[in-house]
């Protein structure tokens, strides 16, 4: 991303109504500190005023802080970082911090920099800027999705029978360093059996058995910003019960793309897929919101569920998740990860949905 980017953000970031009583804000999450300046290390803090910002490292970050931080005054400090801060804000006197993102023990050292700074508790202010995308986020997200969808077909040619659920996600693993993922969007999900039913599984040394079912759910990542896809296979011949389980999340996911638009509540996404499940006699074994936003986190804002007072913009990246578990039968989860275009929704996942194997 070019310094001019990074430097927009900043701007768009005071036009909030939330900073506008505020002198100064700090920054402590590491997502937020990489959206706004560019830098990728683990250690690092950010105090911006509306004309200037100031990061802050340690010694581990000289060199790459010097390489990656955009249009930002570089300090390294030798031990902590919230004691360099004295000096930028004595003259200050409300200086908004990051309340999502602050312990109680770091919110004690930052009243204890000087008696006179007042610190207000800030919430979503920059998670708020992250939810609509620009061009080059979608694009990294992108190639993400197109990079995961390559690691998943890859690796069809392990499951069947005999094949463990552990071996599986090594696969996984290891297919996506080796095509160009910066790591795993998160521990892959590879459940089979009856342990398709839990939604959120950790792979076992358990081994796939014929008729099974086994879900799959991964995410590779591209520039920081990440993709998150599920699939669900039968080893040899589709099940009818599988099978009906597929087609009823084929059409939740059509009926929720065909509602996809700007300024759709995402609340009534959900509630759109869950009619069709409920129709369908699986209302009660659909048990998890229907997505998320997709970013430099796996999971971030807009959130798709019940609860969520979200809307749709055109910009934003979100999954699309249904699924159906059913206790001691299993479940299986279809997951595709859609950008909203101007002209409406766009897929980016595109491996097939279907849940029978090629070789099958």
């Amino acid at each position: 991303m070019g310094g001019g980017g990074y430097t927009v953000r900043r701007q768009r970031l005071w036009e909030n109504s939330a900073l506008q009583s505020l002198d100064a804000l700090l920054i402590t999450s590491g997502v937020n500190c990489r959206y706004l300046c560019g830098f990728t290390g683990s250690s690092s803090i950010l105090l911006l005023t509306p004309r200037r910002a100031h990061f802050f490292s340690d010694g581990r970050y000289r060199e790459q802080s010097q390489t990656e931080v955009v249009d930002a005054e570089i300090h390294i400090v030798d031990g902590p970082l919230l004691p360099a801060l004295k000096p930028l804000v004595g003259t200050s006197s409300a200086i908004g911090f990051e309340s999502d993102h602050l312990t109680v023990a770091t919110r004690t050292q930052l009243s204890e920099l000087s008696p006179r700074l007042n610190w207000v508790p800030v919430s979503g202010v920059v998670e708020a800027l992250r939810l609509v995308k620009d061009e080059g986020e979608i694009a990294l997200i992108s190639e993400a999705a197109d990079l995961a969808c390559a690691v998943l077909g890859d690796t069809l040619d392990l499951i069947g029978e005999g094949t463990s659920e552990l071996a599986i996600a090594a696969a996984l693993e290891s297919g996506l360093r080796l095509r160009g993922s910066e790591g795993g969007a998160f521990e892959p999900i590879v459940v089979s059996g009856p342990r398709g039913a839990c939604p959120h599984g950790r792979p076992a040394d358990r081994h796939l058995a014929e008729g099974e079912a086994v879900t799959i759910d991964f995410g590779a990542v591209r520039g920081g910003y990440h993709s998150d896809i599920t699939r669900s296979f039968c080893v040899g011949q589709p099940t009818p019960i599988v099978r009906e389980w597929a087609e009823v999340l084929t059409r939740a996911i059509e009926a929720v793309l065909d509602r996809t638009e700007a300024g759709c509540p995402c609340q009534e996404l959900d509630a759109v897929a869950r009619q069709v499940i409920d129709a369908a006699g699986f209302g009660d074994y659909f048990v998890h919101s229907l997505g998320h936003g997709l970013g430099l986190e796996v999971h971030e804002g807009p959130r798709l569920s019940r609860t969520s007072s979200d809307s749709l913009a055109v910009g934003m990246v979100f999954t699309i998740e249904p699924g159906i578990y059913v206790p001691e039968k299993g479940g299986i989860r279809i997951e595709e990860d859609v950008v909203l275009a101007p002209d409406g929704p766009q897929l980016l996942t595109s491996f097939p949905r279907t849940v029978t194997l090629p070789q099958s």
